[in-house]
C-alpha cells in the first residue's frame, strides 16, 4: 500500500529480452491453448512437450522437435 490513501501501485515487469534482435521469438509471442494443453507458436501451428529441463536454475519445457514457423 501506498501512503495514507490506501492506494497499491502495480507496475508491470520489463521486457529484457533480446530475442528480438537475435531474431528469435520471445515468450510473449507464443500463446497457450488450455483446451489441447499446448503452445501455440507465432505462425499458429501447436507445439507439442516433449520434457522440461533446468537451465540457469529455471525450468524450461522443450517443444518435441524444431517447427518450421516460416507459415
Amino acid at each position: 500500500m501506498s501512503g495514507e490513501a490506501g492506494i497499491s501501485v502495480v507496475v508491470p515487469k520489463p521486457i529484457t529480452s533480446n530475442a528480438a534482435a537475435l531474431g528469435q521469438f520471445d515468450k510473449a509471442d507464443f500463446a497457450y491453448d488450455r483446451d489441447k494443453d499446448v503452445y501455440v507458436c507465432p505462425a499458429g501451428k501447436p507445439m507439442t512437450y516433449r520434457f522440461t529441463s533446468q537451465q540457469d536454475g529455471k525450468a524450461i519445457s522443450l517443444p518435441s522437435q524444431k517447427i518450421d514457423l516460416s507459415g
